[in-house]
């Protein structure tokens, strides 16, 4: 199978256009058919999994290596490495563009293998730095 890899701007406008496929409203048709589609809930507005201090620990010991983790708006120790609350803020940003992201190589990011419970609690902790 042949790999490649995407930019972080690839992964964000691929992510955009998932959640805009879920948030089709009744009686409009969807991006890929003429047909009429049921509504569906916006990926970002998912059943919350998680817990976010869990995950507030995972990134301490684990991501603030590289990554601001808290909810400040300081600088990461990798400059390269985004901080969490801009992370969290992306626009589209939601648990499956978490997901996806965090499985998918990044050129300045080490291959983590992340055990599910802990990427579930990591994810909750990144989505509780939006600003609400």
């Amino acid at each position: 199978m042949p790999r490649f890899t995407l930019s972080g701007a690839e992964i964000d406008s691929i992510v955009a256009y998932i959640n805009s496929l879920a948030t089709t409203k009744i009686g409009q048709p969807s991006a890929m058919s003429n047909a009429k589609t049921p509504p569906a809930a916006p990926i970002a507005d998912a059943v919350e999994v998680g817990d976010p201090r869990k995950g507030l620990a995972y990134a301490q010991k684990i991501c603030s290596v590289c990554h601001n983790v808290l909810r400040t708006e300081a600088a990461s120790p990798n400059q390269k490495a985004p901080p969490f609350k801009k992370i969290a803020t992306t626009p589209g940003m939601s648990a499956t563009a978490l997901t996806v992201r965090s499985r998918t190589t990044h050129p300045t990011m080490p291959n983590l293998v992340i055990a599910p419970e802990d990427m579930d609690d990591l994810i909750a902790y990144i989505l509780s730095l939006r600003d609400r």
